[in-house]
């Protein structure tokens, strides 16, 4: 499903300002990760440092440190405007501006793929700090349960994961999440815009075993 432009402006507006506000939960899950506490010890060997670092706390770290400006950059490039490289959170605040400048100049392709990027890096961002639950494979007793809408390929359902979201009004140290459980199944094909919540689920119920019955080996006489 192809997103309306408006539309994804607004879908880069909330990410960016949710990343600016993760930024400090990042960091402060990159220091807590970087190193021993007091009393723990870091496991090594002849050849291996194993040090107590979480690999997609980093990952997303060194993401946006290493592509927000050059797709800044990239942005301003054709637009035919100059930018310095003003840090991270700058950076990040002026890509919602570009967007839209990128539209408003018909670079269309252009401005979707720096949504793309922005919405890459939040998703990223949020997975890595614990607030988004990957999605879950939807099986049932008969195996994996596929997308009806489609049988070539077969591409199998899955349900959203859970979405939490920090508690800004929280006491104490330490930070409070507030979870909304994921609802809904959907297929993850790029070719396909099979979605169906709670509601949908004894319509979709019908259309898998159709497709089923449909993909049977048929019984010869």
């Amino acid at each position: 499903m192809t997103t309306d432009l408006h539309e994804l402006g607004d879908l880069v507006d909330d990410a960016v300002a949710e990343l600016l506000a993760l930024l400090p939960a990042l960091a402060a899950a990159l220091e807590r990760d970087s190193g021993a506490g007091e009393g723990e010890r870091v496991a090594t060997s002849t050849n291996v440092h194993v040090l107590p670092v979480n690999g997609d706390v980093l990952t997303a770290a060194l993401m946006l440190q290493d592509e927000a400006w050059p797709a800044a950059h990239a942005a301003r490039s054709w637009l035919n405007e100059p930018g310095d490289n003003l840090g991270l959170e700058r950076t990040l605040d002026s890509l919602g501006v570009l967007y839209r400048r990128l539209v408003g100049r018909q670079f269309n392709s252009q401005a979707r793929r720096l949504a793309a990027t922005v919405l890459r890096w939040h998703r990223v961002t949020r997975q890595a700090i614990g607030l988004s639950r990957r999605a879950v494979p939807l099986a049932g007793s008969m195996g994996a349960i596929t997308c009806p809408l489609h049988d070539d390929p077969l591409v199998q359902l899955r349900q959203r994961g859970d979405e939490g979201t920090l508690d800004e009004t929280a006491r104490g140290d330490r930070e409070a999440i507030r979870w909304q459980r994921g609802g809904g199944l959907y297929c993850p094909s790029r070719d396909c815009d099979g979605e169906w919540g709670p509601s949908e689920y004894a319509f979709l119920g019908r259309l898998v075993a159709e497709q089923r019955r449909r993909l049977a080996p048929q019984e010869t006489a």
